[in-house]
This record gives structure tokens, C-alpha cells and sequence, in this order.
């Protein structure tokens, strides 16, 4: 049989198994009942980001770490407009790594009608990698009416 001798796996097999420490060993042999699977690519921890403004024409929602892989791996905008707008948009940009500045969402609001509630979002199969260091903005034209918008942005961080 064969023995496990490294205590990061030792450790890792007591809490992924939720061995109670008090009443039971942790396995230390493999045998034919004592299988230990490992995963070779575990999926990434998911963080999210949200901003919210009125009546501006930027924001940042989240700058991407220095030090850190950031991939974007979704995203939404949602916006509400008073009846004097007119032409008005809003869009969330990202900084793809060894790229310029991309708009990755975008709403125009042509009527002159008061809007509660539009939105739009994405989901990204393949993540997109940032630039490090780089900012996730909104921007929204405004005008001389009321506009409010807020953006949400689902991420993961390598080292």
C-alpha cells in the first residue's frame, strides 16, 4: 500500500472529507477503499462587482489587480431614463489584455418616454482576460435628463 506522507494532502483529504479529527483518523494508506480524487483544474472562485450612478457619464466599477490575472467571465448593465431623454446609451468597457478599450455592453435609449428597467447581460463561455491594472468602467450620455444605470461584472483572479 501506499502511503501518504505529504501533510498539505493529509490536511486537504481531512477537511474536503469532513473527517471529525476527535473521532476518526485520517486515512494515511491508499488502499482498494481509499481512493483520493484530486482535481486538476477546480473552477475558479467567482467574484462579483456592482456600481450604481445617477445622472453622471462615467464610472468605475472595479480595477483589475496589478499583480493578479483577472478574467471577465459575465456581465450586465441595467438602466431607467426620464421622458426628456433622448439618444441616450449606456455601455460597459473593458481593457482586454493586449488591447485597447472595448465596449462589451450597450443600450440606446431613442424614445421620449420614460424607461423603468432595461437591461441586458452576458455571460462569457471563454473568459475574457484583462489588461492588469486596467478599469472596468460605465458610461452612460445624459444630456439635460434623468438617468440612472447600474452594472454588475462576474470575475475570477490567477496568480
Amino acid at each position: 500500500m501506499a502511503t501518504i506522507n505529504n501533510s498539505k494532502i493529509q490536511e486537504r483529504i481531512a477537511s474536503e472529507a469532513k473527517i471529525q479529527l476527535s473521532v476518526d483518523a485520517v486515512p494515511t494508506q491508499l488502499a482498494e477503499k481509499v481512493v483520493p480524487v484530486l482535481v486538476s483544474n477546480p473552477l475558479p472562485e467567482i467574484k462579483i462587482e456592482y456600481d450604481a450612478a445617477s445622472n453622471t457619464t462615467s464610472s468605475i466599477i472595479m480595477t483589475t489587480s496589478t499583480k493578479k490575472r483577472t478574467f471577465l467571465r459575465g456581465a450586465s448593465i441595467a438602466v431607467s431614463k426620464d421622458a426628456s431623454a433622448t439618444s441616450t446609451y449606456v455601455r460597459v468597457s473593458i481593457i482586454p489584455k493586449g488591447s485597447s478599450s472595448r465596449s462589451i455592453l450597450y443600450l440606446r435609449l431613442e424614445t421620449l418616454t420614460a424607461v423603468q428597467g432595461l437591461s441586458t447581460s452576458k455571460d462569457f463561455i471563454f473568459p475574457i482576460e484583462l489588461e492588469k491594472g486596467s478599469v472596468i468602467s460605465a458610461e452612460a450620455s445624459t444630456g439635460t435628463s434623468s438617468l440612472n444605470f447600474s452594472s454588475i461584472i462576474l470575475y475570477s483572479e490567477e496568480d
